[in-house]
């Protein structure tokens, strides 16, 4: 897992999209990857993540999307 998101980070993209990140990690790898997804997003990439664990999106995001069905079901900040 780390070295995927290790070799997709190589090009510097402004754009970063991961599916299910800490799935797999053992729980200092779930860390490392929380401060890099966080790094990331204060360098101004956007960061895109799909994960079915929303208690770990709490932990993670600052900003949610859902989507069902094709469609957004929700856009809100997790503050809201």
């Amino acid at each position: 897992q780390r070295l995927g998101i290790a070799a997709a980070l190589l090009a510097d993209p402004g754009v970063v999209m991961l599916d299910e990140p800490v799935n797999g990690l053992d729980p200092d790898g779930i860390l490392w990857i929380r401060g890099l997804l966080r790094d990331l997003a204060e360098q101004g990439r956007t960061v895109f993540l799909s994960s079915h664990l929303m208690s770990e999106m709490e932990l993670t995001a600052d900003h949610l999307i859902v989507i069902g069905r094709g469609r957004i079901i929700a856009d809100e900040t997790m503050s809201e």
